[in-house]
């Protein structure tokens, strides 16, 4: 899954997955959610997130859990490589376009 709207820059927020290079992590878009149920108060308090942004930031959150999930019912030593690192730890670094898949 591609994910259009959340970047991650090594130099941005210790390279936590941001929305639109903004300084605002993906971590936070999901904590403001729950902090604030009515959208117009996330929209006030947050002014610069667009409806777009909510939905890829919980989108991600929900895929980077599932992923986590998947590796954590693998039996011990499934998910590495030959090099010892498991797939994820073997590629580090965002795609070229800052855009993050899964």
């Amino acid at each position: 899954m591609v994910f259009k709207r959340i970047t991650m820059d090594s130099k941005r927020m210790n390279g936590q997955p941001c929305i639109r290079n903004l300084r605002l992590t993906v971590r936070r878009v999901v904590e403001a959610v729950a902090l604030y149920p009515d959208r117009e108060d996330l929209k006030r308090e947050y002014p610069e997130l667009e409806e777009e942004d909510i939905r890829e930031a919980l989108a991600y959150a929900a895929a980077s859990l599932e992923q986590k999930e998947c590796a954590s019912t693998m039996p011990s030593g499934a998910n590495q490589g030959g090099n010892g690192f498991s797939s994820r730890e073997s590629h580090p670094h965002p795609p070229p376009s800052g855009r993050v898949t899964f």
